[in-house]
């Protein structure tokens, strides 16, 4: 089955329909776009958290203060948990949270997460000429707060000109963002990065 998408020009004119020559889906399973968000989403954990245990901290080899006769509780160390300067009980430690997924997992779940924000997916007719920031903010719909502009080149035109759009967000073809795509209002694709978008999803 053909798959098309809406095309509308600079100005927001509907000029008709562009081929999509990608097979999507027709059951979508949201489970994939969900280990394919938390697959994105591991990477931004540094993981550097980093506490000390009792017997990591440095000192508290000599008894603070004698067994008996001080009326308080019976010490063998100053690094003890339960007081000021000890140590800490279950600390965190540097961790790895990246997760790993098969090519095969990653291409399926960019396929399902293509198949459902199908329906707001708009490619944009765009030529050569240098494309304004007023332009670009013309065609954004009136009650939208977030669209995403799917593009190669981050010195292209449209790439500087969405750039001062409030709510606007840039995404890589090969570097589809889940938690972007899925959370935008509206999501244009230039008619020249058409073909990129289609080989990152093959």
């Amino acid at each position: 089955k053909l798959i098309e998408i809406e095309m509308i020009d600079i100005k927001g004119s509907i000029k008709g329909k562009e081929p999509f020559n990608i097979e999507l889906p027709s059951d979508t399973e949201r489970s994939l776009v969900h280990q394919l968000f938390k697959f994105q989403r591991a990477k931004f954990q540094q993981g550097t958290a980093s506490a000390k245990t009792r017997s990591q901290v440095r000192g508290g080899g000599a008894k603070p203060y004698r067994q008996k006769g001080t009326g308080r509780a019976r010490r063998g160390t100053s690094r003890s948990p339960l007081i000021r300067g000890g140590g800490v009980i279950f600390p965190p430690s540097p961790r790895d949270f990246s997760i790993r997924l098969t090519k095969k997992v990653i291409r399926s779940s960019l396929l399902q997460l293509m198949a459902l924000i199908l329906p707001k997916v708009k490619v944009l007719q765009v030529d050569d000429s240098v494309i304004k920031t007023k332009a670009l903010a013309s065609i954004m719909p009136k009650k939208s707060k977030k669209a995403v502009f799917i593009i190669t080149n981050m010195e292209d035109s449209i790439a500087l000109a969405c750039r001062n759009i409030q709510g606007v967000s840039i995404c890589h073809p090969g570097q589809l963002d889940a938690n972007v795509l899925m959370s935008a209002d509206v999501v244009y694709i230039p008619s020249k990065e058409l073909k990129n978008v289609e080989e990152a999803l093959k």
